[in-house]
């Protein structure tokens, strides 16, 4: 993140909302840094499994195995 965060506006539900505001209320935040942090958070784990799935399919694509002498 730059040295200027920008905003970002989101429309939420209103039971999402509720949840949101409670949430940072428990841990004695704001909702925007509440909210900042559980999109960082969802976005980590998006990267998370979408490089599982890029190293899975590496792993399962026939490719020529080279012996470890021959490497080094």
């Amino acid at each position: 993140m730059g040295a200027h965060p920008s905003r970002l506006n989101v429309v939420l539900d209103r039971e999402t909302r509720k949840l949101v505001i409670e949430l940072a209320r428990r841990r004695a935040t704001s909702v925007s840094v509440l909210a900042a942090e559980l999109i960082r958070e969802a976005i980590d784990r998006d990267e998370d499994r979408l490089l599982v799935e890029l190293a899975t399919s590496r792993e399962r694509a026939p490719h020529k195995r080279l012996p470890h002498k021959k490497v080094w």
